[in-house]
């Protein structure tokens, strides 16, 4: 029927993005909207959005092993939380309460940053006031008392599940609540020795601590989340078996050191360089979500074996990622299905550069680089008259820095290296005669021009840097008729995003707000116009140009 054919372009457009796209994530809302379409019962999909949590899914863990490893043993996973109690002031007992669960929940606030200390938090000791006070039966109204958690020896699980609360709920300004994932850098051990927060109850009101080291845990796996946001991402885990860490991802498993399993497990943030070399430091959005802790047997040997050397560890880090990388190399495709996602690759290839335009607009120095470069392409131009003369080297020796910017690698370019052209008393020569500068050349140049003005727009940047950009591109404009019909192919073809209707006459001329963005872009256009028509006027356009220069020829007449 129709919701299958709906389903079935929904599933091809999602896995050509997931095939060419460049983009750090996807959002399938319309494969999700075809899978809801599809008359069957039970729904084909119910509720897309939700997510497991741990309960559910070692609920489907246990519901899975049954079969395979026969019935799961009783409080294998079950954690006895108790509380000893008594009066604030005058210490007196109250009776020790208790609850059980399938796993310890940890919270992660400020100054968390490693297991132990996660610990120490959740298991000391507490003073309930004010509407924390606790219940009294006896007496009839809630009282102050201290609390101090700890788990039931005489109930050990056998295998410890650990969750990290890596998720808080803030309140916005108009009173909803925002849910927020928390990044925050947490380390563990591969050894967890819980014997401190172990007690034993000997009567109703009183429990006393176990010897230390009869309650150690080994780390046998972990569940990785992978994504920004508490919604959406991709979970995958990490397996200790055989001596050794192996990565499951989907179908994909592969050996991997002890140092990788760390380094997409802590979360916290790394630093990286941008385009231009500057620092930046940045979240790792990989975090572990909950941890698997066996119970090693009294007077059995050690699960993980002691660590070795740096150096050691290194060497051999290495060597597991060469194995990584040749066990992930993709295998042949199938012609077939590799013919049937190629027709959406333009779709999806164009969807990539779009965001990566949008991208540009949170980068703080993009459009002081934009400046830059057009101002040195207009310098180009403006030396570039004369052969043999320093102002036409020095004309070469720009459109070489302005090219490598535009077509090639942009490091170690110093943008202010030429200055500004003069007419030999040292006063600036604007505007000099027109010259030929390279067509290709001159329409990247302008685009890139015309995108800083836009993103100045998108992000409502200061109106001081509209002035020098727009100066720039008119002197550029000035000197060349290929970026003249840069221009205007760029102002008269709509916007990509729905969000953004229009195209550049709309909404930068006619709709926006502020009047320095207006008054430059109506300036642009009409240089860019009076460009094209004298151009048009001096040589009448050759067939060969086409259909869509005519057009945009046609319009700068009008």
């Amino acid at each position: 029927g129709q919701g299958s054919v709906g389903l079935s372009l929904g599933l091809q457009r999602l896995l050509a993005a997931l095939r060419y796209s460049e983009q750090r994530y996807y959002d399938p809302v319309d494969f999700i909207k075809a899978c809801k379409q599809v008359p069957r019962q039970p729904p084909l999909l119910d509720a897309a959005h939700t997510q497991d949590d741990t309960m559910t899914f070692l609920e489907g863990l246990l519901e899975t092993l049954g079969p395979v490893h026969g019935p799961v043993p009783e409080g294998m996973f079950k954690v006895v939380e108790k509380e000893r109690r008594w009066v604030e002031g005058s210490n007196e007992q109250r009776p020790i309460n208790g609850s059980e669960r399938e796993y310890l929940m940890l919270e992660i606030e400020e100054g968390i940053t490693n297991m132990e200390s996660a610990l120490k938090k959740h298991f000391s000791q507490e003073l309930m006031t004010g509407d924390n006070r606790i219940w009294n039966e006896k007496l009839g109204a809630k009282e102050t008392v201290w609390k101090a958690p700890f788990i039931e020896a005489a109930a050990l699980p056998e295998v410890l599940v650990v969750q990290l609360k890596r998720f808080k709920h803030n309140v916005t300004w108009d009173g909803r609540f925002e849910s927020q994932k928390v990044n925050t850098k947490l380390e563990f051990e591969l050894v967890l020795d819980m014997s401190q927060f172990v007690f034993a109850q000997e009567n109703e009101f009183e429990a006393v601590p176990v010897e230390r080291g009869s309650a150690v845990y080994e780390l046998q796996g972990l569940i990785v989340h992978s994504g920004q946001s508490i919604h959406s991402g991709h979970y995958y885990s990490f397996i200790y078996a055989q001596g050794a860490w192996f990565r499951l991802d989907d179908d994909v498993v592969v050996e991997v050191s002890e140092g990788q399993v760390r380094e997409e497990s802590f979360g916290g943030t790394v630093e990286t360089k941008d385009q231009f070399g500057d620092i930046r430091r940045e979240d790792r959005w990989r975090s572990a979500y909950v941890l698997f802790y066996r119970q090693r047997p009294p007077g059995a040997a050690p699960a993980h074996p002691p660590p070795k050397p740096k150096e050691e560890q290194k060497e051999e880090e290495e060597q597991k990622q060469a194995v990584q990388q040749q066990q992930q190399q993709p295998e042949a495709k199938d012609a077939a299905a590799e013919q049937g996602l190629e027709r959406f690759r333009g779709e999806v290839e164009a969807g990539s550069a779009a965001a990566a335009q949008e991208a540009l607009g949170f980068d703080d120095g993009f459009v002081e680089f934009v400046i830059q470069l057009v101002s040195l392409a207009a310098h180009a131009a403006a030396c570039s008259t004369a052969q043999g003369t320093p102002q036409r080297e020095e004309a070469e020796a720009a459109m070489e820095v302005v090219g490598s910017f535009t077509v090639g690698p942009a490091e170690d370019v110093d943008v202010e290296m030429l200055p500004p052209p003069t007419d030999g008393s040292g006063s600036p020569a604007w505007p000099p005669p027109a010259v030929a500068l390279p067509a290709e050349l001159a329409s990247a140049v302008c685009s890139t021009g015309a995108l800083g003005l836009e993103r100045i727009v998108s992000r409502k940047r200061e109106a001081r840097q509209v002035g020098p950009l727009v100066a720039a591109v008119k002197g550029l404009l000035e000197h060349s008729p290929d970026s003249c019909r840069a221009l205007l192919e760029r102002a008269l073809t709509p916007h990509a995003r729905p969000a953004h209707p229009g195209g550049w006459v709309e909404r930068l001329v006619v709709r926006h707000s502020a009047s320095e963005v207006r008054a430059g872009a109506a300036t642009l256009l009409a240089r860019a116009a009076r460009g094209v028509q004298r151009a048009v006027e001096a040589q009448e356009p050759q067939e060969e140009e086409g259909a869509g220069m005519e057009e945009v020829d046609g319009m700068a007449r009008e």
